[in-house]
């Protein structure tokens, strides 16, 4: 970061504000998925390049060529032409073939193992989503009123002190029940976010 603490804040006002946030935009291409396609391209250009191995090349030449004791001259070709192969190099071509098969799972298990993480993170935002919300929109608000009630009625005599403390520490619990929804909802959140890459342009 490179900063100082000295007069940061973190707003905290927005902390129960659950699922707020604008929809995530489509996944990017991934660095791993992008090294996996990369290996599939070149294992692709290694059995083009064994390929043309099994091929014999022609090689022609020529060039000019002066004699200096009678300061003639002489035009000299040569052409060359490697004897063939029985297996036209099949063997290497085979084993690129097999590289490149290889190659091409690979990336299909890297991108099925980014989705099955992004689908993960999407389940895990929507179920601390669900769980808080129905913490903080039916738990607690019953809590709050068992609580009024029970304080009511000890100061009415009908209820114990130990009546009162049960119901403070069941609104407290469900308190930091909440809290802790509300983090796990947060974190899945980044998560899902840095597997489509939404802040990406940022």
């Amino acid at each position: 970061w490179g900063g100082t603490p000295e007069g940061l804040t973190v707003p905290a006002d927005g902390f129960l504000k659950l699922g707020a946030d604008a929809p995530p935009a489509a996944a990017p291409p991934d660095a791993d998925l992008a090294v996996a396609e990369a290996r599939a391209r070149r294992a692709q250009a290694a059995i083009e390049a064994e390929r043309a191995r099994g091929k014999p090349d022609l090689t022609v030449r020529g060039g000019v060529r002066y004699l200096a004791d009678s300061n003639d001259v002489a035009l000299v070709a040569g052409l060359s032409l490697p004897l063939t192969r029985a297996d036209t190099n099949r063997l290497a071509v085979e084993r690129a073939e097999a590289e490149a098969r290889r190659a091409e799972a690979d990336r299909g298990v890297v991108r099925t193992l980014r989705l099955r993480e992004l689908r993960l993170a999407e389940e895990k935002v929507s179920e601390s989503l669900h769980e808080a919300e129905a913490i903080r929109d039916k738990v607690i608000p019953g809590l709050e009123r068992t609580l009024a009630q029970v304080t009511d009625g000890y100061q009415r005599g009908g209820f114990t002190y130990n009546d009162v403390h049960q119901a403070q520490d069941a609104l407290a619990d469900a308190r930091a029940r909440l809290l802790r929804a509300a983090t796990d909802h947060h974190f899945a959140t980044v998560e899902r976010d840095r597997l489509t890459g939404r802040f990406q342009p940022l």
